[in-house]
């Protein structure tokens, strides 16, 4: 008996430890232009899960992670007002949800972003025989079908797409950076404007909250001088 559970005990120890290193972490950044005295809350949500972000005001950016048992290379990601963001039910008047679904109508961002290893001077003239190998982020800004279906596990950021400026940068663990356009405050006419425009965008996602699950965060601490906080159901 002692034996068995000896075996038991190590083959659960085994399964552990192997679901732990196929873990991968991606982190995400928005980026506020310096500018912006103090950094509004943006809701983030991904494969079912409410995904909490942690706010900067030095640097003026919200950074937030995902994980996943699996390795991927490839994601979907969306910006769009959550007022614009609703979902389609398997069956009418049920409570299981199809998928979710943005108003094709209305101003909304979708990337398809890949994550590839391609030489560092692939679009140079002096690119040598063995080229040192990076990973870079392919991004496309693709449209919906006209259901405004989204894939799923898409990456879902709810705020006004009319504020990105573009997605730049990004590497091996994370994604190409969300940056909002340098000229927002003139835009949208004043630093409390935006504060008021951000607050009723995170107010809306409320609908949203419901049907998705909260996170528990996990810190795992290396022994270097770094952290990887991840968020897990």
């Amino acid at each position: 008996m002692k034996k068995l559970l000896l075996v038991l005990s190590t083959l659960f120890s085994t399964q552990t430890f192997f679901g732990f290193i196929e873990k991968t972490v991606f982190s995400g950044t928005i980026q506020f232009p310096l500018a912006v005295k103090k950094v509004p809350d943006v809701r983030v949500y991904c494969a079912g899960r409410k995904i909490c972000g942690e706010l900067d005001h030095e640097t003026k950016k919200i950074s937030f992670a995902i994980s996943d048992y699996r390795q991927r290379t490839f994601f979907y990601l969306a910006i769009a007002s959550a007022k614009n963001i609703g979902y389609e039910l398997a069956v009418p008047n049920s409570n299981t949800i199809k998928y979710l679904k943005v108003d094709p109508t209305q101003p909304y961002k979708f990337y398809a972003i890949e994550l590839v290893l391609i030489p560092e001077d692939a679009n140079t003239e002096t690119a040598s025989k063995s080229p040192t190998m990076v990973y870079k982020w392919l991004i496309k800004e693709i449209e919906l079908p006209t259901t405004g279906q989204m894939p799923d596990d898409t990456i879902i950021v709810c705020y006004d797409p009319n504020y990105v400026e573009r997605l730049d940068g990004g590497s091996s663990f994370e994604f190409p950076k969300i940056v909002i356009k340098p000229d927002i405050l003139s835009i949208v006419g004043s630093e409390s404007t935006l504060h008021q425009e951000s607050a009723k965008i995170l107010l809306s996602t409320l609908d949203l909250d419901t049907i998705h699950a909260s996170v528990r965060q996990e810190i795992k601490q290396f022994p270097y001088p770094k952290t990887i906080v991840a968020f897990n159901i």
